[in-house]
């Protein structure tokens, strides 16, 4: 579902996570990862960063015998449940969008990603999300699009979304 995000609405996830998630199942040291990036795209945030602290776990705490080594594909789950998850970032044909929805329990999270020759510079928080560009290397016009707002991207461009509910 994940993999696929184009192709597939929310409502189909939904309806096949709450089928899934019933079943019984045993898990890999890398489903933690997929279940925290589909959870937070559903809207199932507690649910969500439950299984980032298990995908975090797998090294942090010997889970899956991992205590000795690193397990290069649990932290890049990780990574990739941080910046697809939490940070609700989707790469479209025209460009990337951005949907946050940081956990409760992060404060904020600042991060940079390369896109399309763009430096995005990213701070989010409970209360609003700021994008900036800072460098443009970009050689074809992409489209950013941050809490559905549209915007072109372009050198030195900042973008600010606030929050219209307080947490």
């Amino acid at each position: 579902m994940h993999l696929v995000q184009d192709d597939v609405i929310s409502m189909q996830i939904r309806g096949a996570w709450e089928f899934y998630e019933t079943i019984p199942r045993y898990f890999s040291s890398l489903s933690y990862n997929a279940r925290s990036i589909v959870a937070a795209r559903i809207g199932w945030d507690k649910l969500a960063y439950a299984y980032f602290i298990e995908a975090a776990g797998v090294d942090l705490d010997g889970l899956h015998g991992a205590n000795r080594e690193m397990h290069a594909g649990a932290l890049g789950g990780v990574w990739q449940t941080i910046v697809y998850g939490f940070v609700g970032m989707r790469l479209l044909a025209g460009g990337i969008s951005f949907e946050p929805r940081l956990p409760e329990a992060w404060k904020s999270l600042s991060l940079r990603i390369a896109y399309r020759g763009y430096r995005l510079h990213l701070n989010l928080s409970h209360h609003g999300h700021r994008i900036e560009v800072d460098g443009a290397e970009g050689l074809t016009k992409a489209k950013l699009i941050l809490d559905g707002e549209t915007h072109v991207l372009e050198d030195k461009l900042s973008i600010t979304s606030f929050d219209t509910v307080l947490q």
